[in-house]
């Protein structure tokens, strides 16, 4: 079964960043270069979201011999439900939670790194 989750991760590795990028950039059609911009950066986004998430799942898994795999896992989606249902509702909110998460993986890697 870890076979799937990995291939899965692999997939994801490509498929977030175009994701990202999409949904960054498609509410701009009438500023091609603003949309563009916004794009890159929503790829880059997702893309280092994916990564830092696929660490720590490796981490996870590693320093607890995939007992922590559930938790993580229920984790990950209870946030991902809560940030869609505010999205749908104040998507300025979501906005700034996601920059907040964003500072928060990056200071999570930077501590990992120097550990």
């Amino acid at each position: 079964m870890a076979h799937y989750n990995l291939g899965l991760h692999m997939l994801h590795l490509f498929l977030a960043p175009v994701a990202g990028g999409i949904a960054a950039m498609s509410g701009f059609h009438d500023a091609p270069v603003l949309g563009l911009a916004l794009g890159a950066l929503g790829a880059g986004n997702a893309f280092f979201i994916h990564s830092v998430r696929a660490g720590v799942r490796v981490v996870g898994n590693a320093s607890t011999f995939g007992v922590a795999g559930p938790a993580l896992s229920f984790l990950e989606d209870a946030l991902t439900a809560i940030l869609v249902a505010i999205a749908t509702f104040a998507p300025e909110i979501t906005a700034i939670m996601i920059i907040l998460l964003t500072v928060l993986a990056a200071k999570c890697v930077k501590s990992m790194r120097t550990a």
